[in-house]
């Protein structure tokens, strides 16, 4: 009995539609302003048919040189670019003179274009890919990186706006200096909650890179989860990445800070029953908040980016915090830590700018500053970030804790740094520099703003209006009890 014989598959063709090429050359060839709707969108390497690939790329030359375009110059173009090429671009360029008729469809047919190009692209990404993962010798921690850098930049190709018209933008403008016509300060950005730093940045705005930076157990995890729970309380819906807590730690602290309930009561068993109930009717008020969180770590840059671009389609994103930028590695090994850094921080900026939400990432600084003398000498500097690369020119705003109490540092003109921090505006692109004060309440790890009547520990205080209104945190959970403040313990933070 004969062995039934298998026919090798054949490889399939890939994904294209000679019409719609077709169609869009005839828009760029009988009517030239087509070319300005199209030509942000595209290039040669788009079409799928070589023809219709030497067709455009002659059209492309043409234009660029100011000639006027006719067949003719159309013709000589293309056998410039290939001899070889132009028997079938003759005929495809006749064709469509002689049938042709001017179109308004020009940005649909691109968009067809386009979009089996990137099919095409993502089709031989994947082929690739299938090819190196049989091969045993292959690193697969670098091959992950790889394919999700090239899936990160083949997204990135696609997304690109082009020219845009600057009405939308000066619609905007004019709201907002009506407002401040009519004396109303109305912040036009997100707002962490912190009613000094909203009025020096007028709010977080769309493509803003954000660092808070402050010195090992300064609390700068505790100050950015206060601000996801404040942003997340005004209906923004934050993402955070997490490479040093776990999602269940992180949610922990949330729950206590949304519940004012102590943590160190809670660790002890001493809560008691109303507390409880306090606490677990906090968890459910958390559980509400729009607020999404991984914890993957270590996390490499390109798969930062692509979790970011993923989270924004599927839940709508409005911020990113990440926790913190020294953790995250990047593709590129070459180089030394600085200039990695730098990367980073640029590509972070470059995202937060391209998908339109500001970012916030967190940084640490070198111990080194610490062996500065004094109140004045303590305070961190841009310069003190660690492995700094470009942040200072990447980042929009650049923010910094500062604990007098840690440096044993117990009063200021004759006022108590106990349980008080310091907010220094390092860095405002688009707004004012200075400090402001917060009170840190360890027990709820939680920042607030001084209340009224209490007085300064700063040297160079932000003067603000005094009708800028306080936005408060959460709901109304009454006033802070002083006796529920314990001594200062670096392991919370």
């Amino acid at each position: 009995m004969k062995k039934s014989q298998q026919t090798p598959a054949q490889p399939r063709a890939s994904v294209h539609d000679y019409v719609a090429e077709r169609a869009l050359l005839a828009d760029v060839l009988i009517y030239r302003k087509n070319f300005t709707i199209v030509a942000p969108k595209l290039t040669s390497d788009d079409f799928h048919l070589p023809a219709h690939r030497l067709i455009y790329q002659a059209v492309h030359n043409v234009m660029h040189s100011d000639k006027h375009i006719d067949a003719t110059v159309v013709m000589h173009e293309i056998y410039r670019l290939d001899p070889d090429g132009l028997t079938d671009a003759i005929r495809i360029v006749g064709d469509i003179i002689a049938h042709g008729q001017a179109v308004t469809h020009a940005d649909a047919h691109a968009d067809i274009v386009r979009n089996l190009s990137l099919l095409r692209q993502l089709e031989a990404h994947a082929q690739s890919l299938l090819e190196r993962c049989q091969d045993p010798q292959e690193n697969p921690q670098a091959l992950v990186q790889e394919s999700v850098s090239q899936e990160y930049q083949l997204i990135q190709d696609y997304e690109k706006k082009g020219i845009q018209g600057v009405k939308p933008i000066t619609d905007k403008i004019v709201d907002i200096l009506r407002d401040e016509q009519q004396g109303k300060f109305k912040p036009h950005g997100l707002l962490v909650g912190f009613k000094h730093f909203d009025f020096c940045t007028g709010g977080l705005e769309p493509g803003d890179l954000v660092v808070i930076a402050a010195m090992t157990g300064a609390g700068k995890s505790a100050f950015a989860m206060n601000i996801v729970q404040h942003a997340a309380h005004t209906g923004k819906r934050m993402l955070v990445f997490s490479m040093e807590m776990t999602d269940y730690n992180l949610t922990d602290r949330m729950v206590f800070s949304e519940s004012r309930i102590s943590r160190d009561r809670r660790k002890q068993r001493i809560l008691s029953s109303q507390e409880y109930d306090q606490a677990i009717s906090g968890a459910h008020a958390v559980g509400q908040l729009p607020i999404y969180i991984d914890d993957t770590a270590p996390l490499a840059l390109p798969e930062l980016l692509v979790k970011i671009r993923q989270a924004k389609m599927q839940y709508q994103i409005d911020c990113v915090i990440v926790d913190y930028i020294q953790l995250v590695t990047s593709a590129d090994k070459s180089g030394n830590r600085d200039e990695r850094m730098g990367e980073i921080s640029r590509t972070l900026k470059l995202y937060a700018k391209n998908a339109e939400i500001p970012i916030i990432a967190l940084a640490q600084i070198n111990r080194k500053y610490t062996e500065r003398e004094g109140f004045e000498g303590k305070k961190p500097a841009i310069g003190d970030i660690r492995e700094s690369g470009s942040i200072e020119n990447d980042a929009d705003i650049i923010t910094f804790l500062y604990r007098p109490e840690i440096f044993k540092i117990r009063e200021i003109n004759d006022v108590s740094t106990r349980h008080r921090a310091i907010g220094i505006m390092g860095k405002v692109r688009n707004g004012s520099e200075g400090e402001f004060d917060l009170r840190f309440n360890q027990e709820y790890t939680l920042f607030e703003d001084l209340q009224p009547g209490e007085r300064s520990i700063c040297t160079n205080p932000i003067q603000m209006n005094e009708d800028y209104g306080e936005i408060p945190f959460g709901s109304d959970k009454g006033d802070i009890d002083e006796n529920n403040f314990k001594e200062l313990d670096p392991d919370l933070f």
